[in-house]
């Protein structure tokens, strides 16, 4: 048996109009939704373009360094000392150079200079046999500090070198600098 439900005119209109409200509810709901939604996006546009902006100034901040210090490095009297501070810093060539031998933990020495702090290293054969470095430009990077190693450094006898206590081996990398150096070998002829 089944019972027959009259609805009237009225309550048809009550749900149609309950209805209604909760499309506009739901309506108010998306618009909401969709605003933060878009607010979100443009927070995050906006922290994207802030973090570019920030890194080209970091870029260009890094550039002009490198561009102070080698315009330093290019005009350094290196081959220029003197007695006291003047002439340790400004070089009055009457004096030893203002370069000194450093040595690092691993044995390996290079040389600094005080006054633009550039490095002379010699360069590694492993560079050649790996194709970063050409033997032309080995030879080159060689002799250069073949020839920082033979200046006069009297403001630093005994210059740099590491206390022993603190010196050490790395077997691995004495193991690839042997491998490297019989690579190199047959390079050069």
């Amino acid at each position: 048996m089944s019972k027959d439900i009259k609805i009237t005119a009225e309550e048809v209109r009550e749900v149609e109009s309950i209805d209604m409200e909760l499309k506009r509810i739901q309506l108010e709901q998306a618009k909401m939704a969709l605003e933060l939604t878009k607010r979100q996006v443009q927070d995050h546009k906006d922290q994207e373009a802030d973090r570019e902006r920030k890194r080209q100034v970091r870029i260009e901040a890094i550039r002009k360094n490198k561009e102070t210090d080698e315009n330093l490095r290019r005009i350094c009297k290196h081959k220029t000392g003197g007695r006291g501070k003047a002439g340790f810093y400004s070089g009055d060539g009457r004096w030893g150079y203002c370069v000194s031998p450093q040595q690092l933990p691993t044995q390996e020495i290079y040389f600094l200079c005080f006054r633009c702090q550039k490095e002379w290293h010699m360069p590694k054969k492993g560079d050649v046999v790996n194709g970063l470095l050409s033997m032309e430009d080995y030879r080159k990077q060689a002799a250069e500090y073949a020839e920082v190693a033979a200046w006069d450094k009297p403001y630093f006898d005994g210059g740099g070198q590491v206390c022993a206590s603190v010196l050490f081996r790395i077997p691995q990398l004495e193991l690839q600098e042997a491998k490297d150096a019989e690579a190199f070998a047959k390079l050069e002829h």
